[in-house]
């Protein structure tokens, strides 16, 4: 079943069907927003320092993938220190809980190792329903693999996982200049996306944008803008195809780990391959 529901979420022409962890839901950064942590997950949380089996030690902090009902498609990460060490299975005593665990599957890395680079006074950007905002690491727990951050106006959150970068280099933004039916670039979680001016409310300050090629709505908000240079139809149509070959890209990442990650699995890591030249062949075109 499960080697049957990757078939179809990559072959040409079928509507996506891959899970959260694949595909991300946008989120558009606006200044009068709520702040909220956009947290690690998806494709954020797939990636780590892999094991094989015969690499882990007795002793070792590692984190294992505990498969839900839909296989792959539902993953949960569980961390542990290894007690002991059989040759397709290992015994663990599970962080949070203390209980001991058997696990014999393939996926294993590492732990901790999200906040491995950070420590206590760094300064980064951490993702909020605001965009991404400047914060003062006050700690990191590496037990938890988790940090504790603080804003610049004092908002503080603690053992969190949020998605982080360095600091970057500020872009220029246009706040409100457009009119209405114009079309524009909003920041969201995904990027900078194209989006069409459907309202402005002078009063509050907002505007309600359709999202270009989706027609995914947000109403009331503050985005970051950028006026593109006149986007015509041939820009447009560009624009769509780079959507649709970056979401094609993020399939192809998360099934490259699959496909190199588990050989000893149930799913077919020939049929993983196979799809995965398929679309290494029409990001070239």
């Amino acid at each position: 079943m499960l080697a049957w529901a990757l078939l179809l979420a990559c072959s040409p022409g079928v509507v996506s069907i891959l899970p959260p962890w694949v595909e991300d839901k946008r989120t558009l950064f606006s200044e009068n927003a709520a702040r909220q942590l956009l947290l690690m997950g998806g494709l954020h949380d797939l990636h780590g320092p892999m094991l094989a089996m015969d690499e882990v030690k007795t002793g070792d902090l590692v984190e294992v993938a505990q498969l839900g009902d839909s296989g792959l498609f539902d993953v949960t990460w569980t961390a542990g220190k290894v007690l002991a060490k059989q040759s397709d299975a290992v015994e663990l005593s599970v962080i949070d809980t203390n209980q001991s665990v058997e696990y014999k599957g393939v996926l294993l890395r590492r732990y901790p190792w999200r906040f491995a680079q950070l420590s206590a006074n760094d300064t980064i950007e951490v993702c909020t329903t605001r965009g991404w905002e400047s914060a003062n690491v006050i700690s990191v727990n590496e037990g938890e693999d988790s940090l504790t951050v603080e804003f610049a106006d004092g908002q503080s959150y603690q053992e969190v996982r949020p998605r982080t970068r360095p600091p970057q280099a500020a872009k220029p933004s246009e706040r409100y200049k457009a009119q209405v039916g114009q079309k524009v670039k909003v920041q969201t979680s995904k990027g900078w996306e194209i989006a069409t001016v459907l309202k402005k409310d002078e009063s509050s300050d907002t505007v309600d944008v359709e999202m270009y090629p989706d027609g995914e709505t947000f109403a009331h908000v503050r985005p970051k803008v950028l006026v593109p240079k006149s986007p015509d139809a041939k820009a447009l149509e560009l624009w769509r195809q780079n959507r649709r070959l970056r979401a094609e890209e993020a399939e192809l990442r998360a099934l490259r780990s699959v496909a190199e990650l588990m050989e000893e699995a149930e799913v077919s890591a020939d049929m993983a391959r196979d799809m995965i030249q398929h679309y290494a062949k029409e990001l070239r075109h």
